[in-house]
């Protein structure tokens, strides 16, 4: 005999049976835009989940084999009621680029929403189409070397050929002259800001040398722009042009226009390098069709990519007066004073100057030089200091010789790598002519008094200030040495304590400052006063039954609270930008719950849902409540 359900086992039931009712309702779809590029355009994934605004995992396309995520995803959430019920559909699109021609198949993608793994019915596809060479209009790169050292500098060089036009465009270049119809073929130059391993100037200096114009005349680079107040215009740059004579396919010769463009590099670090293919796009007049009639003719062309391939400085031969110098230099030695007791200090300038970079030389190592350090104590610098014209580096030594036979100071041998012979060459400076005098050593059988004959023998002894100094000639004896002083705490604290405070009375202003400046700042300061705020205009609405706008202010409260501590725009915000928001800070789970329940119910009053007025009062303590947390979750 069956017996009958409790109620609590039917309550079971029914929830798990209205479960699945809603999970069956979340689909995936799948789709790219356009369906046919070339390879150096770009194209859209658009990832499609309809039933479900958050929990949403979307798939990651950054494994895939036949094309590269060069943006995004950006996503966007939509909400619409039919039937007094609401419909939600979150889209996340990707950029891609591809990295062949051909056909690239898109397979079903796996998407986890809420813990449960949903598929899309099918993939997609998409046709790259190769670049043709054009005879009209094409783009070479090219080097100054091909083989660079570190520290060396050569040229990335792009040449653009452009066939003279037709008709009334004969002897001139095929662009376009009608600022109505639109602009030179606009390029792009992947490599124009900074590249890992390389230095070079920033694009910003870089294109002002290029002297940009708002006229219809010159390329647009990068889609570089002018920021005016009412509108913002492409920048043209004005390359520099010759003209050149060269056989196209067709085996006949035609006159060309060819623009350069020309940016330097300095190679930082070893190993093998490419610089990616620039790309032009956009329209030119030169199209020759079988009655010779002008016609515009919509192009995209492509450079060659560039390999360069930066070598170590050889190990082999290398000189063991080698201090990092690439390129080509002489070095030139002055010393001061010329004429020294033995022991007497005298001071080396060694003065580097050339063709390359000066920043990576080190001091040249005097003790390794021949026969200086047996005739010499020497003390070398840490640094050398460049001149303020960066054309030379000087290094100064401290030299003591260390007797009276010494007439000179040794030629310096100063070692670098020429990168255009690759070789390793050495420079020497000149002789320099010193005079050293001997001194006579005196005892402390001496030194006793000033009396008698005594203080007549002035070459024995020197009197100064009342004292008496005796004169070495033996090395050893020229160390210095001096007294040791004890310093107290007492005095180390009054000498310590005023630079420590005022050096915190200077941070503390300037952290003052920056905080008052940064719009950021401010913005997340005041978020909690608005956010009450909203809710002190949520609690009027509420005793007049202003059901709508009531929450209305919750969610402006909410929202605001979320925008304003994370430096998002409040305008535009959906509970799905809330809820992933508060994934990213790695927010509590009752609380992300919670704070995405009261904004669907605020976003089902927005649409017009009923809302009971006894349980707005209600409504606004809960937001209030949540304000608090999110305050503490969001600093």
């Amino acid at each position: 005999m069956l017996k009958p359900l409790s109620p609590g086992l039917i309550l079971v039931a029914l929830l798990g049976i209205c479960g699945s009712a809603h999970a069956a309702t979340v689909s995936v779809s799948l789709n790219v835009s356009p369906r046919s590029i070339s390879v150096a355009d770009s194209f859209n994934i658009q990832v499609k989940v309809q039933g479900a605004s958050t929990g949403i995992e979307w798939p990651d396309f950054r494994k895939a084999k036949d094309f590269t995520i060069a943006g995004g995803p950006s996503t966007f959430q939509s909400t619409q009621i039919r039937n007094n019920r609401r419909n939600i559909t979150a889209t996340s699109t990707f950029v891609a680029k591809p990295l062949r021609a051909g056909t690239i198949k898109i397979p079903p993608v796996s998407i986890k929403v809420r813990g449960r793994i949903y598929k899309s019915r099918a993939g997609t596809s998409l046709v790259v189409r190769e670049i043709v060479k054009d005879d009209d209009f094409f783009l070479k790169l090219s080097t100054s070397r091909e083989v660079v050292y570190p520290d060396q500098l050569f040229n990335v060089i792009l040449k653009i050929y452009a066939r003279e036009g037709i008709g009334s465009y004969r002897a001139k270049p095929p662009f376009i002259r009608n600022k109505k119809r639109g602009t030179w073929p606009q390029l792009q130059l992947p490599w124009l800001a900074e590249k890992a391993g390389f230095e070079t100037t920033s694009p910003t200096e870089f294109l002002q040398g290029l002297s940009p114009t708002l006229e219809n005349r010159g390329f647009p680079i990068n889609n570089y722009q002018n920021s005016g107040f009412f509108q913002r215009s492409l920048l043209k740059f004005v390359l520099k042009q010759q003209t050149e004579t060269r056989t196209a396919s067709d085996g006949r010769k035609y006159r060309y226009f060819v623009y350069t463009l020309q940016k330097s590099y300095r190679a930082l670090e070893p190993g093998g390098y490419t610089f990616a293919p620039a790309t032009a796009r956009g329209t030119i007049v030169n199209s020759r069709t079988t009655n010779n009639r002008l016609k515009n003719q919509q192009l995209v062309a492509r450079s060659n990519s560039l390999a360069i391939n930066v070598k170590n400085v050889p190990r082999q031969d290398r000189p063991t007066s080698f201090s990092g110098a690439i390129g080509k230099f002489n070095i030139r030695a002055t010393v001061k004073p010329k004429k020294v007791w033995v022991g007497e200090p005298m001071t080396l300038h060694l003065v580097v100057r050339g063709t390359g970079r000066l920043e990576p030389i080190a001091p040249i190592g005097l003790r390794e030089q021949p026969k200086i350090d047996e005739i010499f104590r020497i003390q070398e610098p840490d640094t050398g200091e460049i001149a303020e014209d960066g054309r030379s580096k000087k290094f100064t030594y401290s030299l003591r010789p260390n007797n009276a036979d010494i007439t000179a100071v040794p030629p310096i041998e100063f070692s670098y790598f020429d990168p255009a012979e690759e070789k390793f060459r050495v420079a020497k400076t000149v002789s320099l002519p010193i005079t050293v005098e001997k001194g006579n050593e005196v005892d402390t059988s001496d030194v006793q008094s000033f009396s008698g004959d005594f203080i007549n023998n002035r070459r024995r002894i020197q009197a100064v200030e009342e004292a008496v100094w005796p004169v070495y000639n033996k090395p050893d004896a020229l160390i210095g040495q001096l007294p040791v002083s004890r310093v107290s705490w007492t005095q180390m604290g009054l000498l310590v304590l005023p630079p420590f405070l005022y050096f915190a009375l200077v941070m503390a202003t300037l952290r003052r400052r920056k905080l008052n400046a940064d719009p950021s700042i401010l913005r997340a300061r005041g978020a909690v006063r608005r956010s009450r705020e909203f809710l002190e205009q949520a609690e009027k609405a509420t005793q007049a039954g202003q059901g709508a706008e009531v929450y209305q202010e919750i969610a402006r409260a909410l929202l605001g609270l979320l925008a304003d501590r994370t430096n998002r725009p409040a305008a535009g915000m959906t509970p799905m930008d809330a809820a992933n928001l508060l994934e990213e800070r790695e927010a509590p789970e009752e609380l992300r719950q919670s704070v995405s329940t009261l904004l669907e119910t605020c976003e089902q009053a927005r649409y017009g849902a009923p809302v009971g007025k006894e349980n707005l009062a209600e409504e606004v303590s809960r937001a209030k409540g949540l304000i608090d947390q999110l305050e503490k979750t969001l600093r």
